[in-house]
């Protein structure tokens, strides 16, 4: 079981940062796993709190982003670390289900440009077999391949049930739950509990794209998550549009499997080390 530390104070967020500082992050498995919950996340919302797992450490934070504001982003410890300059380094993995309206969130509010993401929505829209016309939610993910013992699946799901009703307006609740301070301890275990299964999905999917013949879905990952990143920060970016349960058509991967073959040719052709790309790396997811 994690340990879950409340950051709502300067000194406790220059010490979550001297954490990651000290448990050297790693790109396989990464060590940094995010989540956000917010009111209306998203452009024309707020973040209330960030929910970091540091995987090496067992160790859950909850940035209180309600409370610190834009100073929960910018603070620094004695090297100059910020949470602002390890969302935005492309060195630094970080893992999230499905970035959009967290990326979009962020830009919006804070102006953090995330870079090196590891989006497991679209991860799991590559090795998925059969249709891969709509994304896959992260209940649906954790119920079908998190593979958590059955007692701990089970309290996942009363969790998720219970806390959904205060939070859900559509079940009566209201997001401003999460602004309520002192956080509530049931809020503390809902944010904690979907932030440390995320390694489990990211084993299960990381494995199928690491296999030999899977080039060209890490190379669908790799493309679609930047994408994802850009245009939610563009302009008409719109975080509770319909099209967002969308994936991929058999019309689209055929178009891109074409092109992505025309590159490779092109790159054998012109002498370029294909295998120098970081998609085409096994080991990048």
């Amino acid at each position: 079981m994690a340990s879950i530390t409340v950051v709502d104070t300067d000194s406790a967020l220059q010490e979550f940062l001297t954490g990651i500082e000290n448990c050297k992050v790693k790109d396989v498995p990464p060590s940094l796993y995010f989540d956000l919950e917010g009111v209306r996340l998203g452009r024309n919302g707020t973040i209330s709190i960030i929910s970091v797992f540091i995987q090496p450490l067992n160790q859950v934070y909850l940035i209180d982003v309600f409370t610190l504001s834009e100073k929960a982003f910018l603070i620094t410890n004695d090297k100059q670390t910020s949470l602002k300059t390890i969302l935005e380094a492309p060195s630094i993995p970080k893992v999230f289900f499905d970035v959009r309206n967290d990326s979009d969130a962020m830009f919006s509010h804070h102006g953090i440009r995330l870079q090196c993401v590891k989006d497991l929505q679209v991860m799991e829209l590559a090795v998925r077999f059969g249709s891969q016309k709509y994304v896959a939610g992260l209940a649906k993910c954790i119920e079908n391949h998190a593979n958590l013992p059955p007692i701990e699946l089970q309290k996942w799901k009363q969790i998720k049930a219970s806390v959904g009703q205060l939070w859900d307006p559509r079940r009566g609740g209201s997001y401003q739950v999460f602004n309520q301070r002192p956080i509530r301890t049931d809020i503390i275990q809902y944010c904690a509990q979907d932030v440390t299964i995320l390694p489990s999905l990211w084993n299960v999917y990381h494995q199928k794209l690491r296999q030999p013949q899977s080039g060209f879905w890490r190379c669908m990952v790799f493309y679609n998550v930047e994408k994802r990143i850009a245009e939610s920060q563009g302009p008409r970016y719109n975080p509770e549009a319909e099209s967002k349960r969308y994936g991929w058509t058999k019309e689209y991967i055929e178009q891109e499997r074409d092109s992505w073959n025309d590159d490779i040719m092109d790159g054998a052709l012109q002498g370029e080390a294909i295998i120098d790309k970081r998609w085409l790396t096994s080991d990048y997811y």
